[in-house]
Order: structure tokens, then sequence, then C-alpha cells
């Protein structure tokens, strides 16, 4: 490929180590049925493997000279006109892409997303990607190691990105990826991280009901989860409140980050 390095402005650190991209492509579980969206692919380390297994890949890049060349160059190196039946290349920025259009033109449904994320994007995109309609049906992540660790976080240590990505699917960190399998090598770890959307899911405007009280109760991280929902509800809610956590067996002294998913669940049913 003609020689382009990283620009540290779009958070590149292109994926070099083989065996990362295939333990990615391997937690996939691409048949040759299979539609992608990627995003991000960079210079192709993971598109090359995935247009070998799957019937359809979408990879959208942001940067215009990488998103110029990537078709061209993956086409030289497998030898095949069939690549260009198989993968389109959008140029575009994945926050501001109208992805139900870019879904419903491409007919991808069903699809799995597949990414190597940069890092400065991650909160943003994770909430991009389980609000879209129609939802993937797997998605793979590869992601900041410690964001990771935060979304899989269980009751005790909740905290708002893990509730909103359980509320959407089952999410697993399936590896660790060392921070020498990239070019340049970020300061950090990485690691491959699984969503696989709920069946039957819940609808986003119950998700988004969910939320609004889980960001009342993460409002003062010190102050207990009463007092913050007393503060964001209103004093006028207070006997609704206190019969909720009594009729939930939950203590007048218990914090957010304490309480289960389903427990987040039960709240927002009564209140």
């Amino acid at each position: 490929m003609t020689k382009i390095l990283p620009k540290k402005s779009l958070g590149q650190y292109w994926l070099i180590d083989k065996e990362a991209s295939e333990a990615i492509i391997k937690v996939a579980k691409l048949a040759p049925y299979d539609k992608v969206l990627e995003i991000g692919p960079g210079k192709g380390a993971l598109t090359k493997k995935m247009i070998r297994k799957a019937a359809k890949v979408v990879a959208v890049e942001k940067d215009e000279s990488l998103a110029r060349i990537l078709k061209k160059q993956l086409m030289a190196e497998e030898g095949t006109i069939v690549l260009s039946e198989k993968l389109e290349v959008v140029t575009g920025d994945i926050l501001d892409i109208d992805l139900p259009k870019l879904i419903k033109k491409e007919r991808l449904v069903p699809y799995k997303i597949i990414a190597n994320i940069p890092y400065y994007i991650t909160g943003k995109l994770l909430r991009i990607l389980t609000a879209v309609n129609p939802s993937p049906s797997f998605i793979v992540l590869l992601i900041q190691k410690e964001v990771a660790e935060r979304v899989c976080a269980s009751a005790g240590k909740m905290n708002r990105l893990a509730i909103a990505m359980q509320l959407f699917g089952e999410v697993q960190v399936e590896k660790t990826i060392k921070r020498n399998s990239f070019f340049p090598p970020p300061e950090v770890d990485s690691a491959i991280l699984s969503i696989r959307p709920h069946s039957p899911s819940i609808s986003i405007q119950q998700r988004e009901k969910i939320m609004r009280l889980v960001r009342i109760g993460f409002s003062s991280p010190r102050k207990t989860l009463f007092n913050n929902l007393l503060a964001g509800l209103g004093k006028f809610q207070k006997n609704l409140i206190r019969e909720t956590f009594s009729r939930l067996g939950l203590s007048f002294t218990v914090r957010a980050q304490e309480l289960s998913l389903e427990q987040w669940k039960k709240i927002a049913r009564v209140l």
C-alpha cells in the first residue's frame, strides 16, 4: 500500500499482529452468508480477513486518503475482481453518518459490526451502536482494555456505561490484546469485547427510561441512591421512592453502583 502514516489526530493505531486479527475474526464467527459493517478499517488488516469469510463488508473510513486506496490495494493483494462485489468502502465519520440509511442502502440486514475503535470516540460510538435501528445481530469491538472491563462490571462496581451496555445485550471480554500489537503502540492494552443483543430486546424507549433514572442515581456518587433520586425526581415523590425501596428490599443507604441490572429494571417499572 502507498506509504501512509497513522494520524494521531484521528486516534489511528493500526493493528499489525496477525494473531490478534485472527482472534477478532474467530470471536465474530463469520459465515459465508454474513454481512458486516466495519468501522475504521485503516489499512485493512481485518477487512482482508473478513472478505474471505463473509458475503459482504461495508467499511466506513473517516480518513479520505485511506478510503481512496483501500479497495484498490486489497484487490491487488487478493488478485481477484470478485472482491469488488464483496467490499464497499464508505468515506465518512461514523459519528455523523446516518447509519439506518446506510444499512438500508447497502442491504445489510441482518448484519454484524466489527471495529477497531479509536479510543477517543469509544463512549459516543457505543451509544450510537446500541441505539441504531435495525440492531446488529452481533458486535465485536477492539477497545481500550480498561473500558471493556468497565462495560462488563457487575453489581458493586456498576457504572452508567456498564448498565447501558448490559441493558442492550450480553457483554463479554474475550481476549486481551497487548499494546505492541499496534503501530504505533498505544500507551495501554486493548481487549476484544463481544456484545450479543438481548432477544427479545428491550426497546430503545424502555432503555432510555431506565437510563434517565440511572443518570439521576449516579448524579452525586458520594450520596446515597435514595437522596439522589429524591433530588432528581423532586421531594413530592418522596413517599413513592420510599415505598419503592421498601417493596424491593433496598437499603436507604445503598449507592447507585451497588445495584444490579435487574434492580434498576424493577425501580424503573415503579418510578
